[in-house]
């Protein structure tokens, strides 16, 4: 960057900042950085390429003058701000001064990509990476889509799907290919009754806004500080915090949404989950996931815990419904009521006069009680 150019100067937290103010043999230079725009503010002054009296960089030796350049090897937050750069000119004696604005911004991280597959005719791929201020853009087999970290498309849209992240300083990307394979089942902490899953399929456990909070999510089995446990601090799973699950690329972070893309029998068990905001108040939910396999009968696997527990809990959607009127077969009075089974009709009524949801796997179940 440089004091003779009106832009803003935008520089990558941890990098290296070159930042040229002026020819050090002509002139003696002070550097001020407005605060408060009084006395008090932080300033440098240069004489041949020497600082002194500097209180702008105390005590940062990676910060140092050669040749009229300001050299930052090291850019951290507090490098933002707005500077003044005064000019004595040691041949005519006058001043002047110059300003320059300085915004540190954190780069792009590696960027993920999910994709979230619905009942009712909607996908929704969303977007995530590390970094600050971040602008999403997407491509579909090289088509431009609409902007935001998260879009939807319609069921059955085939191809390769493309987030692009950037912002001033960096930009990362990611292609994957738009696959909805399997079951996929939501649960979330707010729910009172368990999360029922299905063994080697999807599951979405939505936690909370990850803009708000910091979270923690533990899974109880010894109630001891041993428990493995997970912090996901701005909506990305700390490797190095994370014992819970380690070692699997299938499992991600996404918007506050804990995505486990195959799902296997040690995700049974008792979670609590711990929300610290920005005023450091924490508090917790817990939440239980009982995983099970799927029932195979017919073209599709299904559980009657699985699909219809959490349809209960999360799918409480107006598109369509269906309705049962049952009707009791007369039995022999000495059989148990238990052991009655019943058999209904199925009727569906629009909710309005939209395209109705699709529901292949939307199913009725009876519970057979045998001797």
């Amino acid at each position: 960057c440089s004091f003779n150019h009106a832009d803003p100067c935008y520089a990558a937290l941890g990098h290296k900042l070159n930042l040229l103010m002026v020819d050090a043999s002509r002139y003696d230079l002070k550097i001020l950085k407005i605060i408060n725009f009084n006395s008090d503010d932080p300033v440098c002054r240069v004489k041949n390429d020497m600082m002194k009296e500097c209180d702008l960089f105390n005590n940062r030796p990676e910060v140092s003058v050669i040749n009229g350049i300001l050299i930052i090897n090291g850019v951290i937050r507090a490098d933002s701000g707005t500077y003044r750069l005064y000019l004595h000119d040691l041949i005519t004696n006058l001043e002047t001064s110059k300003y320059l604005q300085v915004i540190v911004e954190a780069p792009i991280g590696s960027v993920e990509v999910s994709i979230i597959c619905s009942f009712c005719g909607v996908m929704k791929a969303s977007c995530s990476s590390d970094g600050d201020p971040l602008l999403f853009s997407w491509t579909l087999n090289g088509d431009p889509l609409m902007d935001g970290n998260i879009i939807e498309l319609d069921e059955g849209t085939d191809g390769n799907i493309n987030c692009s992240v950037k912002n001033h300083i960096s930009h990362q990307q990611k292609t994957v290919r738009l696959v909805c394979p399997g079951l996929e089942f939501n649960c979330s902490f707010n729910q009172t009754g368990p999360c029922y899953a299905a063994l080697g399929h999807k599951l979405n456990l939505l936690m909370a806004d990850t803009s708000k909070y910091n979270l923690t999510i533990k899974k109880k089995i010894s109630s001891t500080e041993e428990d493995p446990v997970c912090t996901i601090k701005k909506g990305t799973v700390k490797k190095s915090g994370c014992d819970l699950i380690n070692k699997r690329s299938e499992v991600s972070v996404i918007n506050g949404i804990l995505i486990i893309n195959g799902v296997i029998r040690a995700d049974s068990g008792t979670y609590r989950l711990y929300l610290e905001d920005s005023y450091g108040t924490e508090t917790s939910k817990y939440l239980q996931v009982i995983v099970e396999g799927p029932v195979s009968d017919g073209p599709e696997p299904v559980n009657e815990h699985v699909a219809q527990k959490n349809r209960e809990e999360e799918q409480k959607k107006p598109d369509e419904y269906a309705t049962i009127d049952s009707q009791n077969k007369k039995k022999n009075k000495k059989r148990k009521k238990e052991e009655e089974v019943h058999y209904g009709e199925v009727t569906f009524t629009n909710s309005s006069v939209q395209q109705p949801c699709k529901t292949q796997e939307d199913c009725v179940y009876s519970e057979v009680h045998t001797r």
